[in-house]
């Protein structure tokens, strides 16, 4: 492995604090009209390409869905379980292992075979993204300087490299990464954008207190939560060292899982009768994806066509869904 420690700082936290644009939560649609849901035939659905490739967990085996038919791809040779979290334009899927003692290592299929993705010196690695140069970001557990074990974030273009976390803080975790190879997460509950390079940003936090980054696009804007203004968790968009809090459904809290290169933001948000509800928001304007009949809803993934992936609560429970324009 490679360490890269360089560390830059952003706009000062105390400037971003004032930065902050308080969003009055935008009405959202009864139903959405520009939307329409589909219940997919896999019970986990994590990631979504530009060309509508998505992939996931079924039955203990990773999955490919593409165009209706269902790819599983194996586990390393030994292991018990696989799960496909990340896939690209190019169809490169990655994602992890599990061992029967519950231990997963970062993978990428070849040729529908499962490549370890190296360690950072202890066994556990994930897989968070992976951008269409075929690079992959996720944490990996590393011994801390007493000896103990926390994760970073790595960065692996064939070879995995450890990309430290902020001053003072002993763990980072990434979430997205772009086609510029821009990587974001947090580390001491601070947004965090590294460069390939291993150079960190600190992007500072929401109102003052934190904030956890979860998406970038091609054009560096990133989304996430963050302790708001008013207290709870709220989701975010930052551009060009602004936060901007997207309000709610009328509920507490909310959060921003993706954003795509057109700005448009997945996530979720709390609505006045206490629901969850997977929402988009749309140059700031808060549409409510949620189908008439489901006890809850998420967004976990949006593409460049717009199509969102999630999951519901139906009445036999858990199911992973996209919402197509």
């Amino acid at each position: 492995m490679s360490k890269m420690p360089r560390i830059r700082r952003a706009v000062p936290a105390a400037l971003l604090a004032s930065a902050v644009v308080l969003a009055t939560p935008a009405p959202a649609t009864a139903g959405p009209p520009e939307y329409r849901v589909e219940i997919l035939p896999i019970a986990r659905a994590l990631d979504i390409s530009d060309s509508g490739i998505i992939v996931g967990s079924d039955q203990g085996n990773a999955v490919v869905l593409r165009s209706g038919s269902i790819t599983r791809l194996p586990p390393l040779a030994g292991d018990v379980s696989s799960e496909a979290t990340a896939v690209n334009d190019r169809g490169e899927v990655a994602g992890t292992s599990t061992d029967a003692s519950g231990v997963f290592r970062a993978v990428i299929w070849r040729g529908g075979e499962a490549v370890a993705l190296g360690s950072l010196g202890l066994p556990r690695s994930s897989v968070a993204a992976i951008n269409n140069r075929g690079h992959v970001t996720g944490f990996a557990d590393v011994l801390d300087a007493t000896g103990r074990p926390t994760t970073h974030a790595y960065f692996w273009d064939g070879e995995m490299h450890d990309l430290g976390t902020l001053p003072g803080q002993n763990q980072s975790v990434p979430f997205d990464m772009n086609d510029r190879d821009q990587i974001v997460g947090f580390s001491g509950f601070h947004a965090v954008r590294w460069e390939a390079d291993g150079t960190a940003t600190d992007l500072g936090t929401l109102a003052g207190r934190n904030a956890i980054a979860q998406g970038i696009n091609n054009r560096g804007q990133v989304v996430g939560v963050g302790l708001s203004a008013v207290g709870p968790p709220h989701a975010f968009v930052w551009t060009r060292g602004s936060y901007t809090d997207l309000g709610t459904l009328g509920g507490f809290t909310s959060s921003a899982s993706r954003i795509n290169d057109d700005g448009l933001v997945a996530g979720q948000a709390g609505t006045a009768n206490n629901q969850t509800h997977a929402v988009v928001w749309d140059d700031g304007r808060a549409i409510d994806l949620h189908p008439v009949g489901a006890s809850f809803s998420v967004a976990g993934a949006v593409n460049n066509r717009g199509d969102v992936l999630g999951s519901i609560g139906t009445a036999t429970g858990l199911a992973a869904v996209v919402w197509r324009r």
